[in-house]
């Protein structure tokens, strides 16, 4: 599949996401560990999956941000910020 990005409409902006931020990752040992590589063997231990220590390392909350601030200045939508509203994108596992 090829994705052709659509020209915004007369009076739209066009959305660009903002830069994420670069950052130097280190492994528990201290050493350098390029993103998505902190596991040379490639297999994460099991109980690394519910680890949440750094937070920072998930940058696309900035990016989910200005998505939205977008979509509500160039579209006639109303944005919650209640939680309460999230449950219904909530998937059965």
């Amino acid at each position: 599949m090829h994705l052709v990005p659509v020209s915004p409409a007369a009076g739209q902006s066009r959305y660009m996401r903002p830069l994420l931020p670069a950052v130097t990752y280190c492994s528990s040992d201290g050493n350098y560990a390029p993103y998505g590589q902190q596991w040379r063997e490639g297999v994460p231990a099991p109980d690394s999956y519910g680890v949440d220590s750094h937070p920072e390392r998930f940058g696309l909350h900035s990016a989910a941000l200005a998505l939205l601030e977008h979509l509500a200045g160039d579209y006639d939508v109303e944005v919650h910020g209640d939680p309460v509203h999230a449950r219904d994108l909530l998937l059965d596992a």
